[in-house]
């Protein structure tokens, strides 16, 4: 009853940090595309090359802090995870930015497409390591899992949508695909004991 009990728990903490995905990307991707729409209407700016900005600033503040309330109690010290993650979003703007403004000197192509999810990924995974490193000992795969979770992305392509509506149940959908990896390796991670004795949540004591 206990094993059941606890495989309930894990799995329902599992099941959080999706929904903490698909709420992530359901509100962040209209959200980004309310304020590239607002700001047109102050000035004259190129849609294609500033929404991305807007994205990684809207999904990754949401994503620090859905995560933290969702799936709190899997997560150490909560306010350093979401400054982790609001961090480790401002880096995914660095290549954005230099896309932006030296676009001639960039090519597009498959290769820098799949670099830039590669950094994307380990850049958000790192950022969130640094503090989940110190509730448990597996926790480097964390960086893979958030390569894995974007590389689950390339194949979608672009989402086309018609209204608003239609672009938030896309983008939950996509926010679920993005967050299965490390909802898989977050029920490992507790399942396994993986814990480091003496964290909060941990059920250890310090010697």
């Amino acid at each position: 009853m206990i094993l059941t009990r606890s495989m309930t728990h894990t799995g329902l903490l599992a099941a959080r940090w999706l929904l903490a995905g698909a709420l992530t990307f359901g509100l962040g991707l209209p959200l980004s595309w309310l304020l590239v729409f607002g700001i047109q209407k102050l000035a004259p700016i190129n849609e294609d090359r500033f929404w991305p900005i807007t994205i990684f600033l809207c999904v990754g503040l949401l994503l620090g802090l859905f995560q933290a309330l969702l799936a709190g109690p899997a997560i150490p010290r909560l306010g350093r995870w979401f400054a982790a993650t609001a961090i480790g979003s401002l880096f995914l703007l660095l290549p954005v930015v230099i896309s932006y403004f030296f676009e001639s000197l960039i090519p597009n192509s498959t290769a820098l497409t799949v670099f830039l999810f590669i950094y994307s990924g380990v850049s958000l995974g790192l950022a969130q390591w640094v503090v989940l490193r110190t509730r448990y000992r597996a926790a480097g795969w964390w960086i893979l899992v958030y390569v894995a979770g974007l590389a689950c992305l390339f194949p979608l392509g672009s989402i086309g949508f018609h209204n608003l509506w239609d672009l938030a149940l896309q983008s939950m959908l996509t926010g679920l695909l993005f967050s299965l990896p490390a909802a898989l390796l977050l029920f490992w991670l507790v399942r396994s004991g993986q814990q480091i004795t003496g964290t909060p949540g941990s059920g250890g004591s310090k010697p």
